[in-house]
């Protein structure tokens, strides 16, 4: 068994934006898929936590999410391990597939967020 892992990392203060927005916030960069893989387990880090509601993240493949719920960092905390991804069978990211990062919701003061997704090559 094959594990390759990829990470996002933003800087400063942590804004909600879709993949679209946030190359100026660094998170815009996307990975191309350079074989077939099973996701199997995500980590959020922060180094400040947001103190009124959580960090929420997404990775999409080809513009699809790859989760069933999207993996959140809650108020007051500052990290979270995340290991169900779609429910519809075992989500299967394909060859030269673009794997981008989303912030659908962010919460006040988090501060440099680092995702890191552990992919196992099929």
């Amino acid at each position: 068994m094959t594990i390759k892992t990829i990470s996002w990392f933003v800087g400063g203060y942590i804004q909600a934006t879709p993949h679209e927005g946030a190359d100026r916030f660094g998170a815009g960069r996307t990975f191309i898929a350079d074989g077939d893989y099973f996701p199997r387990a995500m980590r959020i880090y922060l180094d400040s936590a947001p103190y009124d509601r959580p960090v929420v993240v997404d990775v999409q493949d080809d513009g699809v999410s790859i989760f069933t719920a999207k993996p959140q960092v809650d108020k007051g905390t500052v990290f979270k391990e995340h290991d169900s991804f779609r429910d519809t069978g075992e989500s299967k990211i394909e060859e030269l597939s673009v794997l981008t990062l989303d912030i659908p919701h962010s919460g006040q003061d988090a501060r440099n967020l680092t995702v890191e997704l552990d992919l196992e090559e099929i």
